[in-house]
């Protein structure tokens, strides 16, 4: 029997393979931020009082939030976007690394918003000064992500 053009994941090359991965990786990494994890709690007490004694501190709700988002860019830099882009230098046009930073604050702005949301859906209100620390902490996350992702996957060029 004929396979035709069809190939198997162990026929493609290896670069295709680890960047199909990778964007498992962050899809499963969004859909977690994405996922009410409170809401387990409705059916399991056991659970719900391990999750309330690990999150109810304020430092430690804002070390996850500020974590989750870091890793977010962290993976989404690595998956999209090529490291030559920040080697060139042409001084003629816009920095490119400027529109793709301001690309990656919309995109962990929308992501965090949409996180925000779901969880007000699930708790049945909206509480927007813990929102608005949330989007806050987010967004700080982020910017530390695109700053540790700029420095380990981007170096800069002797030509700067």
């Amino acid at each position: 029997m004929s396979r035709g053009n069809y190939q198997t994941s162990a026929s493609l090359p290896k670069r295709y393979n680890r960047g199909m991965r990778s964007r498992i990786i962050l899809l499963l990494w969004v859909l977690g931020i994405l996922f009410p994890i409170a809401w387990l709690g409705r059916f399991s007490l056991t659970f719900n009082r391990l999750f309330n004694n690990i999150f109810a501190p304020t430092w430690m709700h804002v070390v996850m939030h500020a974590f989750l988002y870091a890793v977010l860019v962290i993976l989404f830099i690595g998956v999209f976007i090529p490291s030559k882009i920040f080697t060139n230098h042409d001084r003629s046009h816009p920095p490119l690394w400027a529109r793709i930073t301001l690309i990656l604050v919309v995109a962990v702005f929308g992501i965090g918003l949409l996180q925000e949301t779901l969880q007000a859906l699930n708790q049945g209100y909206i509480h927007i000064p813990g929102l608005i620390e949330d989007l806050g902490v987010d967004l700080m996350g982020g910017l530390a992500g695109i700053l540790i992702s700029y420095g380990l996957f981007f170096r800069k060029s002797k030509a700067y």
